[in-house]
């Protein structure tokens, strides 16, 4: 595909050097419109990133916000053009910017979105495992005359010696601050991965305005316009994909 396309642009090229409507301009204007066409049925192969493509656009537009669901399908995308790159069809190439699909970007996207979400559960079952309680929650009680203390907490109350009220309020003090962290470890992980869906919103929608630009241009190859517009959303989506 990457040579078709360099013929593309060198026939582009060529193009500019000739008269609008001499022979030598509709020839070259043929040639491009024959390559259109070669590339067109290229394209028509790879419906696996086509759809990689689709699911990429619809979470831009928020038709799809579950990261499960989101997951699921670029995986199953990304696993069917891996099996027909391991069969040994030369579906796609790794250097083709546009029909690529930026199938190992979708997989470092997929890869991160897992990993974040296995640390906010960890991090959850974490939290979860720690008592509901802290040293200021006590409700000290001293029986006039001895060395015990009633504890009480919202649950039950207990009694305890004196002198192990030291150590079980440092206890409860050192689960307070670490179940403080651990909230401040969540929340650093949210945003965490608020901010990777943001950069992949930013992502999807400068493709879909590349995918876009590039099939006005393959109705017209010719259109100089049409060019400009394929070049600036190219130059967005590749910064798009930088900010990863």
């Amino acid at each position: 595909m990457e040579d078709l396309r360099k013929k593309y642009e060198a026939l582009d090229i060529k193009m500019d050097n000739h008269t609008p409507g001499s022979p030598e301009y509709e020839a070259v204007a043929n040639q491009l419109k024959s390559l259109t066409n070669t590339m067109d049925t290229w394209n028509d192969e790879k419906s696996d990133i086509n759809d990689i493509m689709l699911i990429i656009q619809q979470v831009a537009i928020g038709a799809i916000t579950d990261d499960e669901i989101f997951n699921t399908e670029i995986s199953n995308r990304v696993s069917a053009i891996n099996t027909k790159l391991t069969d040994g069809e030369n579906l796609v190439d790794n250097e083709d910017i546009v029909h690529l699909g930026y199938k190992q970007q979708i997989k470092k996207i997929n890869e991160e979105i897992n990993k974040k979400n296995l640390e906010k559960k960890e991090i959850d079952d974490k939290l979860s495992s720690i008592p509901k309680k802290d040293a200021s929650s006590l409700s000290l009680r001293s029986k006039k005359g001895d060395n015990e203390i009633k504890i009480k907490d919202k649950k039950k109350e207990r009694t305890i010696k004196q002198s192990e009220l030291g150590t079980i309020k440092s206890d409860i003090e050192g689960l307070t601050e670490n179940n403080n962290q651990l909230k401040k470890e969540k929340t650093n992980k949210e945003n965490r991965l608020s901010e990777l869906r943001e950069k992949q919103t930013s992502f999807g929608l400068a493709l879909a305005e590349f995918k876009a630009a590039e099939n006005k241009l393959k109705d017209d190859p010719t259109n100089k316009e049409l060019k400009d517009e394929r070049r600036k959303t190219k130059e967005k989506l590749d910064k798009a994909n930088s900010i990863f």
